[in-house]
């Protein structure tokens, strides 16, 4: 492993913003600048429009108008086929707006449907939408879970007018989402605790995680080669998933209660997975050493409700 490769990957995903992509799953669900990501299988009315709900000069929206007479039914134009987990919850939604003086009752759509085959291709296995008729940006969303055949999630954005209906109705999208909602994995804020490896009692970590910035923090406290000799060190990084890759530091020159400087140097790299609520392991590999240390994990603390 490049030590030094790691490292500036980890730099990168504590950028401000990455904690955003590591649920969202969708392309370009801000239409910052155009409606790149977005299909339109149905070559329906669609187009960038420059207003935004968070009123972002450097960002907009999309714009979609359903032409014709209505048959009452939702002619979808955006959309995304995303790859999912079976058996998982997804939420999905988006903030939207019916645009001013369009036929009474014209609803702004998001519609999720899911399929057994992983390009959205088939007969759909589940359906469900949400939407709304302000003409103020209003946020809307819902959640659905996947069933144990699923292996992928079409999101399409519409929308709605009254059956009979002749005259355009026009709508606006932005911040649309879909993300697990779990986080999208194991790790999240009810791994934080305590753990250690049993067969060597009197060590391990105490983890602290805070999905909100996707910051993976663990007190490491273990000891040096010499027998008897306290080491202190810490991991801290970003998440994906089930998977924490984050530096290693080494932190000397404290004093008991003492304001002495301290300082830490990145030593290595630590890769934390987990399979359970209760349960993982820790690949570490220290700076020129090539030696791989795989050490178990198991939660020493009940696991939290909901876990």
């Amino acid at each position: 492993m490049n030590f030094r490769i790691v490292v500036t990957i980890l730099a990168a995903l504590l950028a401000p913003g990455h904690a955003n992509a590591q649920t969202e799953l969708l392309t370009n669900p801000e239409f910052a600048m155009d409606l790149t990501g977005w299909s339109n299988l149905n070559d329906r009315p669609a187009q960038w429009d420059m207003a935004d709900a968070t009123n972002d000069p450097a960002s907009g929206s999309s714009l979609l108008t359903n032409t014709g007479t209505s048959n009452g039914g939702i002619p979808l134009a955006l959309s995304q086929c995303i790859r999912v987990s079976t058996a998982t919850e997804y939420a999905f939604g988006a903030t939207v707006r019916v645009a001013q003086g369009q036929p009474a009752d014209s609803t702004a759509y998001v519609f999720v449907q899911t399929y057994q085959a992983s390009d959205c291709s088939g007969n759909a296995i589940q359906s469900d939408s949400v939407g709304s008729v302000a003409t103020d940006w209003l946020s809307i969303g819902r959640s659905l879970f996947t069933t144990n055949d699923t292996s992928s999630i079409r999101l399409s954005l519409g929308v709605g007018k009254p059956s009979g209906e002749s005259a355009d109705a026009a709508a606006n999208f932005d911040n649309v989402y879909l993300q697990r909602a779990d986080g999208g994995g194991l790790i999240n804020e009810r791994l934080s605790g305590s753990w250690f490896n049993p067969s060597t009692p009197g060590q391990g970590f105490f983890l602290d995680i805070s999905p909100e910035i996707n910051l993976f923090f663990g007190g490491w406290f273990t000891w040096t080669d010499v027998p008897g000799q306290i080491d202190w060190m810490t991991v801290q990084g970003g998440y994906s998933g089930n998977t924490a890759m984050v530096p290693i530091y080494r932190s000397r020159g404290g004093a008991f209660n003492d304001p002495a400087p301290v300082t830490s140097e990145a030593i290595g790299v630590a890769e934390f997975s987990f399979d359970s609520c209760t349960s993982g392991q820790v690949r570490v590999e220290f700076v020129g050493d090539p030696t791989v240390t795989i050490i178990p994990l198991q939660r020493i603390s009940p696991a939290f409700p909901g876990c």
